[in-house]
């Protein structure tokens, strides 16, 4: 848009005659580095030097949900940066009225992962709950194993994948179904790959009221420091006095 500390960018399209079942010149040498099997078998990030799957490890995630959605399978999850930067960017780009309608609540979860990430998969929807139960979330991507990863909306070297931290952007990351953990099983890379637990629910709203948008406006770009502050003072305390919100109540 146009107007003091905006910039307005004009894109120009050109289009050429298409033919079916034909390959034009130009095009043969854009598709000779195509590797089919990048998108049908994702690669997976290396092994260290030692050979050895990586140790397992914690970390704290945050998802944007509808209300007693609570299925984690199949679903993106973000680290503090990474969550703040999505909700952020969707308020600031005027997209909170779509987010009202499909997203109420936040929830904290502590997951627990082996770090050696594959493709990052593209989320959407919520099913009532995880297989053979409920139906799973649906997702785009072919990593049906290993926890996906990267940088916030892929703005990192390769997109992120196997570069950790993302400082400016943060952190996020998709759950596969068939890499979901069972009950009382720790991940091994073998069996499974990741487990999470709920640590807290909080009502959006309150965060809203925490002046959250206001803050968000005031960073205007990512690192959103004002708004993470905000963000993590809401689970930090269940007291809205202080700047917390209550703790709902979940499986």
């Amino acid at each position: 848009m146009p107007g003091k500390g905006k910039v307005a960018y004009q894109i120009a399209y050109a289009f050429t005659s298409f033919s079916p079942h034909e390959t034009p010149p130009w095009a043969v040498a854009l598709w000779a580095a195509f590797n089919q099997s990048d998108f049908t078998d994702p690669p997976v990030c290396p092994l260290p030097p030692s050979g050895e799957l990586p140790a397992r490890e914690t970390r704290d995630v945050y998802l944007f949900h509808p209300r007693h959605a609570f299925n984690r399978s199949q679903q993106d999850n973000g680290d503090v940066d990474g969550d703040v930067f999505f909700m952020c960017e969707d308020l600031l780009t005027n997209q909170s009225k779509a987010q009202g309608e499909d997203y109420q609540w936040i929830s904290h979860w502590s997951l627990t992962l082996i770090p050696r990430f594959g493709q990052y998969q593209n989320c959407n929807n919520y099913g009532p709950g995880p297989p053979p139960g409920g139906a799973a979330n649906t997702c785009l991507g072919n990593e049906h194993f290993w926890v996906g990863h990267e940088a916030t909306l892929g703005m990192g070297a390769d997109g992120g994948q196997c570069v950790l931290p993302n400082a400016l952007t943060g952190e996020w990351f998709s759950l596969p179904e068939p890499g979901r953990c069972a009950a009382g099983v720790t991940p091994d890379g073998k069996a499974c790959t990741w487990t999470a637990t709920r640590v807290k629910t909080i009502d959006a709203q309150c965060l809203l009221k925490h002046a959250y948008i206001a803050a968000c406006q005031a960073d205007g770009r990512a690192p959103f420091r004002r708004a993470k502050d905000k963000f993590v003072q809401a689970f930090a305390s269940d007291d809205q006095a202080e700047g917390g919100c209550p703790r709902l109540d979940g499986p």
